[in-house]
């Protein structure tokens, strides 16, 4: 209970490699993996990006702390927050603006560990824009953690700093929102799906496709909105210019 799909799917995986080894080995005499009844995972939820408000508050506090510069770094570059965690000052190329993305942090036993992205086209260049490379911190040392200078936290104290982080300046979104954020920018500024892809480390085209559909679905209904309410006030004026004048 409480995994998705995916998850089932990877773990049910992992559990019959295993028992297949031990079937081999003599040391069961069935793999009980094998004909196991369908079961369903909780229901897919789509994110949604960032709210405007969400926004604005991320840029008024982005140099409060390293938490709120990574925050920033996230909303700007579509970075995941395990990758910006594992970002170090080698991987920051200020005389040509990029960032390498090509590590991430997972946890063991609440303690962080270094490991590659999570796919091999999560390894990637991001652009740094100026507004960005302005809140970066710059260390002599090549391998301090840019957002975590005295190293990495244990998983509890960074969801901690995260929440305490969001709680105090009215922050409701997730730092994963923040990627869908950065996919709308992408969108607006007319970036086409494939370099988009690139640019968020999606394994497919297709997950990028999926996410600009729901903007362009988002976007069309916006429009129709603001169109509706036109018609609406447009109608309501010449009903009213069109009624015979009362003593």
């Amino acid at each position: 209970q409480g995994y998705s799909q995916k998850s089932i799917y990877n773990k049910k995986g992992i559990l019959k490699s295993i028992l297949d080894e031990a079937l081999i080995a003599g040391e069961i005499k069935s793999n009980p993996c094998v004909n196991l009844p369908f079961i369903k995972g909780k229901p897919q939820v789509k994110r949604l990006p960032a709210s405007e408000d969400d926004i604005k508050r991320i840029e008024a506090h982005k140099n409060d702390s390293n938490i709120a510069r990574m925050f920033y770094f996230c909303l700007y570059t579509g970075c995941r927050r395990s990758e910006a965690e594992a970002l170090q000052q080698k991987h920051i190329d200020r005389e040509n603006k990029t960032a390498h993305i090509c590590q991430a942090v997972a946890y063991l036993n609440a303690n962080p560990i270094i490991k590659t992205t999570k796919t091999e086209s999560g390894i990637r260049d991001v652009d740094l824009y100026s507004n960005v490379l302005e809140i970066l911190p710059n260390y002599k040392d090549p391998n301090k953690f840019v957002f975590f200078p005295q190293g990495l936290p244990r998983e509890r104290k960074f969801q901690e700093l995260i929440d305490k982080f969001r709680k105090e300046n009215g922050i409701q979104c997730t730092m994963h929102q923040l990627r869908h954020s950065y996919a709308t920018m992408l969108h607006s500024a007319g970036v086409d799906a494939k370099d988009a892809q690139q640019r968020l480390g999606h394994s497919s085209v297709i997950i990028t496709q999926d996410i600009y559909t729901d903007i362009e679905s988002k976007h069309r209904k916006r429009v129709a909105e603001k169109i509706e309410e036109y018609v609406q006030k447009e109608r309501l004026l010449s009903n009213v210019l069109s009624e015979p004048a009362t003593d």
